[in-house]
């Protein structure tokens, strides 16, 4: 791991010669895009390119992207976040390129950080930093974990350690190769590219906190089931990748094992109450729909436990 901080920051501003290019998807987030576009503008290290790429959004993202000079704008129909992404990775011309979601804002050392761990790692496809939770009533710094390999893609199969896709760099190139991000989940595309990265190139983390993640009742990360439902197919994707490797069959089965507890436990408990309620029912059998299609063994645990209970 580097420590992200062995460089003077001259120095990491010229890295190793690159350049990082910054592309901020935008779906209806006019009243916060132009925090975003602020939070770019402030870097230490200037972007090479700063780049919005407008998802069809109905209210005035065009109006607040054209007033700031050096700013590309990019339309396209609404597709979803992912292809998005995927646009302004095809637009961009650097080396290296940063997402960055609409709604959140970048800590003003994030180029600098990235490209100095990634002048230092020239052979990782992917470096990350840390971030901030920021909730209405706290704002919590996530740290890395006690890592128990140095197989990063084993790590990951765990936990998602790398979560928000804002404190990442990308190597433009390598993340092409992989075919970029997958339009057809509905979440979780992030957690689906570090996977797939981490399966094929070496990546490297470094301590700065780079990015702020603002979370609100709308966000996607508040949709149980769509979580859930997202993670679950990320991980099963894994199965053929593991099969062979003991090691990183057991890293999946423990992050199975969290993301359940952590997604579809606190779902079922939900569902099981709204079943008491006749408007709930739909909803709750739609939850344990979901959980039926991914783990039948974990739904007929948790229906044969809460009925022994009473």
């Amino acid at each position: 791991m580097s420590d992200g901080h062995s460089r003077a920051g001259r120095a990491a501003s010229r890295g190793d010669g690159a350049t990082a290019a910054v592309v901020i998807p935008s779906y209806n987030c006019a009243h916060l895009l132009g925090e975003a576009i602020a939070s770019v503008l402030a870097q230490t290290r200037p972007a090479d390119e700063i780049i919005v790429v407008d998802d069809g959004s109905t209210d005035d993202t065009a109006t607040v992207v054209r007033r700031t000079p050096g700013v590309r704008y990019l339309w396209q129909p609404n597709a979803g976040l992912a292809a998005a992404r995927n646009a302004g990775m095809h637009a961009a011309r650097s080396a290296l390129v940063q997402f960055l979601d609409a709604d959140d804002v970048l800590r003003p050392t994030a180029i600098e950080a990235g490209l100095r761990c990634a002048g230092a790692h020239p052979q990782c496809a992917l470096v990350a930093g840390r971030h901030v939770v920021m909730r209405p009533e706290s704002a919590v710094e996530r740290p890395w974990p006690d890592f128990v390999s140095d197989d990063m893609y084993a790590e990951l199969l765990r936990l998602n350690f790398v979560a928000c896709v804002n404190a990442v760099l990308f190597r433009r190139d390598a993340l092409m190769r992989i075919g970029g991000f997958d339009h057809r989940l509905r979440s979780c595309h992030d957690y689906d590219v570090y996977l797939r990265v981490a399966r094929q190139y070496p990546i490297a983390l470094h301590d700065e906190v780079v990015a702020e993640y603002r979370v609100r009742s709308a966000s996607m990360s508040s949709d149980l089931r769509r979580m859930y439902t997202s993670t679950m197919t990320v991980l099963a994707r894994q199965r053929p990748h593991v099969r062979d490797d003991p090691a990183r069959a057991e890293a999946l089965r423990v992050g199975w094992r969290f993301y359940y507890h952590y997604y579809g436990l606190p779902m079922l408990e939900a569902a099981l109450a709204r079943l008491r309620r006749p408007e709930g029912v739909a909803g709750a059998l739609r939850d344990l729909a979901a959980v039926a299609r991914h783990d039948r063994g974990a739904l007929k645990w948790f229906l044969r436990d809460r009925l022994a209970r009473g």
